[in-house]
């Protein structure tokens, strides 16, 4: 992959928009759920007993040993048709999907919230695993919707882009319906009639993916033909994910950016070698960004979680607008929106597609148009309640 050619300083090309916000910043962390994350967290819709089944959850560290299904099939399994009580109890002895991580494990998560916002019914956009998820987070399906009838659908055993070879991804047959049926494999590529980086681009916007490798399912737009074989486009895929630090300590980020870890600072089962590495990564790009007055005042951070990781959560998902839709929504995973212009402390109840939520919020913004896949207006909301522009901005509070 080549190296992203340098931003501007700062203030080179700012421009006008309707709002005090020159910056997006997406953290996308992974496998975790609001009941997992977030467990007691005040005025947030969590339970330490499943209502459906009277099962009891435990404390279990993030650092644990412990792979709960994620893919399309363990969801359905899960989900069970709306009962609820298809989640992993207990098997191997020393893994259950009842589980929630250790106060001790997410203080800092918690602070983030406490001193912003917290969206705790935020559903994941897709009932499957992180290549998908990743995706949606960029183009808001795995496939153009209707006009392409098979969509990305699970993980690839393998390298996941388009220059890959001999590898086969998992691909829904989007005319099924729920629970829909995998009927072919296809390579883990795409062509999108459009994601948020080209309308980005076209707009004259500047974006950057930083990616452990852009060549695995986190490598979002390596899946993108179009920007695949564009060398511009491609280089703004930009690895190891440090290289953000610098790019805000220098003055150069740019106006979107998305932010993935290392596999070992995730929050991905059976990836933590240390418990609280999650929070320790998100902390360093939060940090960096709140502490530079330069940007606290005109960037918004939006951190989530990539999909539910199998974890338990006892909100059943809503049925999508499109009902036959057979891999839409997931469960619910946490939103953090950290910004100047939110009221601290809140704990905002909107029911939403989270990211089809951060889509719209990203067009709204910069003044770009939709998608028209899962952040088609009707869909969801675009965030805005949450902010008043208008006010002083607040002081940043470091996690």
């Amino acid at each position: 992959m080549q190296h992203a050619p340098p931003q501007p300083a700062y203030g080179a090309h700012a421009r006008r928009f309707a709002t005090p916000i020159q910056h997006v910043v997406v953290i996308v962390q992974e496998n975790r759920t609001v009941d997992d994350l977030f467990n007691g967290y005040p005025n947030a819709d969590t339970v330490t007993i499943d209502p459906y089944t009277g099962t009891i959850l435990k404390p279990f560290s993030l650092a644990g040993s412990c792979p709960p299904g994620a893919s399309h099939g363990a969801f359905v399994a899960e989900y069970d048709g709306g009962a609820m009580d298809g989640f992993v109890n207990d098997t191997p002895k020393t893994c259950t999907a009842y589980a929630f991580a250790p106060l001790a494990e997410v203080k800092r998560y918690w602070s983030l919230a406490e001193n912003n916002v917290l969206a705790d019914e935020t559903f994941s956009s897709q009932q499957s695993d992180s290549f998908a998820g990743h995706q949606y987070l960029y183009a808001g399906r795995g496939c153009t919707y209707p006009a392409d009838t098979h969509c990305l659908a699970d993980n690839a055993n393998g390298e996941a882009y388009c220059g890959a070879t001999g590898v086969t991804v998992p691909l829904m047959d989007m005319t099924s319906p729920y629970p829909g049926r995998e009927s072919r494999y296809g390579p883990p590529c795409k062509r999108y009639a459009a994601t948020i980086f080209s309308e980005a681009t076209a707009a004259g916007l500047s974006w950057r993916y930083y990616t452990y490798d852009a060549r695995s399912e986190w490598g979002g737009p390596s899946a993108d033909k179009a920007c695949w074989t564009h060398p511009a486009c491609a280089a703004n895929v930009v690895t190891p994910p440090r290289r953000v630090l610098a790019d805000i300590a220098h003055h150069r980020l740019a106006d979107l950016v998305y932010v993935t870890p290392e596999l070992d600072q995730s929050d991905h089962p059976d990836a933590m070698h240390q418990a609280t590495a999650g929070e320790d990564w998100v902390a360093r790009v939060v940090d960096a960004i709140g502490a530079d007055p330069a940007y606290w005042s005109t960037t918004t951070i939006l951190l989530t979680w990539d999909d539910w990781g199998g974890w338990y959560d006892h909100v059943p998902p809503p049925s999508p607008p499109f009902y036959e839709d057979p891999i839409e929504y997931g469960f619910r995973v946490p939103l953090v929106v950290v910004s100047a212009y939110v009221t601290p402390g809140t704990v905002d109840h909107t029911q939403r597609n989270v990211f089809g939520s951060m889509l719209r919020y990203v067009e709204t913004t910069f003044g770009l148009p939709s998608l028209q896949q899962v952040d088609a207006p009707g869909l969801t909301d675009d965030l805005s309640g949450l902010f008043n522009y208008g006010q002083a901005p607040n002081p940043f509070v470091p996690m």
